[in-house]
């Protein structure tokens, strides 16, 4: 009985402090250090679950903080350091459930290589998978950006297997269609990659997720990537600057509350990179 109420506490204890962390999370646009904060809260809960798969759960939401705090760090060594405790932490998780980001395996249909997972996932398994595999990717392509293509291209085929294998999982709409701004990002920055299909992938993920009233993607960060994709646009470069600068100018009229509310600190980031490239392209 008395290790019964014991586990009833510890759950809610656990359960209360994972709140704690999502409201501290919340406050990231007041002040950056609030996701440092949450992020710190998160990893106190992931380790103290007995269960791995809501271990990996809570480092994924560590991750997802830790990104936040990245990327609003203007020193690009504490960028990497950063990025890579996020990368690290998620991996060693990851492995506990039988996921190893290091070994990929190839799709006999496709040629895609995808890291490995287990079968017999369950539906929440499968969820929870997709979910860190996704933040793992997100972090690392940061990282790479953070450290210069030439010296994180050995990189490459785990964060583009993370992405392939969220793909087969069923999951590619995580992150409001992740997956494509991410293997967007790689084929348009990465040297002799296909930018039209950079400029294809990120379309895709504008497309899905159009506010029906505002015409412009409710993840900030597409529509940003759609416009500096332009070079991409199947009808060539004038045709495609001509769709930036209109996409530019919609979205940087649209009030951030109005696309998506967990996300209004990132998209108001988005309207401000947004800006600079309506500058950049000399955008009418």
């Amino acid at each position: 009985m008395k290790l019964f109420i014991t586990f009833i506490a510890l759950t809610f204890g656990l359960a209360s402090l994972a709140q704690d962390a999502s409201s501290v999370f919340a406050k990231r646009g007041d002040d950056r250090s609030f996701a440092l904060k949450a992020a710190n809260l998160y990893l106190e809960v992931a380790n103290a679950q007995a269960d791995n798969f809501k271990e990996l759960e809570q480092k994924s939401n560590f991750a997802h903080a830790m990104y936040f705090y990245a990327q609003t760090t203007s020193v690009k060594k504490d960028q990497i350091d950063l990025h890579n405790k996020a990368i690290t932490y998620l991996a060693e998780s990851l492995n506990k459930v039988g996921v190893d980001v290091a070994v990929q395996e190839e799709d006999d249909d496709t040629e895609l290589e995808y890291t490995s997972y287990p079968s017999g996932l369950s539906a929440d398994q499968k969820l929870i998978i997709a979910t860190a595999l996704f933040e793992y990717g997100a972090n690392l392509g940061k990282w790479g950006e953070a450290k210069g293509i030439a010296s994180s291209l050995s990189q490459l085929p785990k964060l583009e297997g993370a992405m392939h294998a969220i793909e087969r999982l069923g999951l590619a709409e995580i992150g409001s269609y992740g997956v494509d701004r991410v293997l967007s990002r790689i084929e348009y920055k990465v040297p002799l990659r296909d930018k039209k299909l950079a400029y294809k992938k990120i379309k895709n993920a504008v497309s899905k997720t159009l506010h029906p009233e505002y015409q412009v993607s409710t993840y900030g960060l597409n529509n940003v990537y759609l416009a500096a994709f332009y070079k991409g646009h199947p009808e060539g470069k004038v045709a495609g600057k001509a769709e930036s600068c209109e996409l530019l100018k919609k979205f940087i009229a649209v009030d951030p509350t109005k696309l998506n509310a967990n996300r209004i600190p990132e998209t108001k980031n988005d309207i401000a990179a947004a800006k600079k490239l309506i500058v950049k392209n000399k955008c009418k």
